[in-house]
């Protein structure tokens, strides 16, 4: 995702020499892009006011664009997007209109909704969204099980500003500034509770796991408060005492991570957004 100049396709068989096949700028994306099965070769790319585009890579060389859910764009700000693999629904973190859920053609906005939502992922038949509702920053947990009938049937109390989220396995993590990165227990996603937390790791950036080799990986966002200081390594083998183990140079602002095979891929734009957003490779293996 590489913002105003659209979505990139590019080849990493040469971890040195990455190259651009591909590209398609008729979408300004913004996050993360999510595949939503490796078989069907769809991906579903958050793309800020423009809503949520699913863009059909058999031919990786030929991204095209076959469908834009809300395509008016109107009171949205997209963030993120993941689908529930193996269906066509698709849950959104807006940061205008809350949660929205994509079932089919239908477009719906659950009326409990957050104010404002950052980051999404998809667990079962669960959507677990990060953001605020009035004034009340906390994870969401969305039941999905009837597509058509979204619910929000549990909120967690969160400090700091979560956004990025990840999940692997039973467990969700979950970025928030100050307090640093939450450890969330989701086995029973009808009573998840924080079951471990780094702390002073003041970062809103997005967050990537490895869970074979038991990682996760955070970006940066220089904003105010939560300066730029490069991508963190975090040891999440014990899921109750998580420790940064490293932290290495990444420039900029990160847009998005995705971690491997002991690389890091993530992608950065300038800070005042004013220049080419670039993709970094990080070989992470010796961590």
């Amino acid at each position: 995702a590489a913002g105003s100049s659209g979505l990139q396709v590019v080849d990493v068989s040469n971890k040195s020499t990455p190259t651009v096949v591909a590209e398609n700028n008729t979408i300004s994306p913004r996050g993360s892009v999510s595949f939503s099965d490796l078989d069907s070769n769809i991906l579903y790319v958050a793309g800020g006011l423009t809503g949520v585009h699913m863009v059909e890579l058999i031919t990786p060389t030929i991204p095209d664009v076959i469908k834009t859910l809300d395509a008016t764009g109107v009171g949205h700000n997209t963030f993120d997007a993941k689908n529930l693999p193996g269906t066509s629904t698709v849950c959104s973190a807006d940061g205008l209109a809350g949660i929205q859920i994509y079932a089919g053609i239908t477009e719906i906005t659950l009326s409990s909704a957050p104010e404002s939502v950052h980051g999404v992922a998809v667990s079962g038949d669960y959507c677990f969204a990060t953001g605020a509702l009035g004034g009340t920053q906390g994870l969401y947990v969305v039941d999905l099980s009837t597509p058509t009938s979204p619910a929000i049937v549990k909120k967690l109390d969160l400090g700091g500003l979560p956004s990025g989220i990840a999940i692997a396995g039973n467990y969700a993590y979950i970025v928030a500034g100050n307090p640093g990165m939450y450890v969330v227990d989701i086995s029973d996603p009808l009573n998840p509770f924080i079951a471990g937390q780094t702390e002073g790791l003041p970062t809103t950036g997005p967050i990537a796991v490895d869970a074979t080799r038991m990682r996760a990986y955070l970006g940066t966002v220089d904003t105010a408060g939560f300066p730029e200081d490069g991508m963190k390594i975090i040891d999440i083998s014990n899921a109750d005492a998580p420790v940064v183990i490293a932290t290495t140079d990444l420039p900029e602002r990160t847009g998005g991570v995705f971690a491997q095979d002991g690389y890091v891929y993530a992608t950065t734009t300038p800070a005042l957004l004013n220049g080419d957003a670039m993709l970094h490779i990080i070989d992470v293996s010796a961590y």
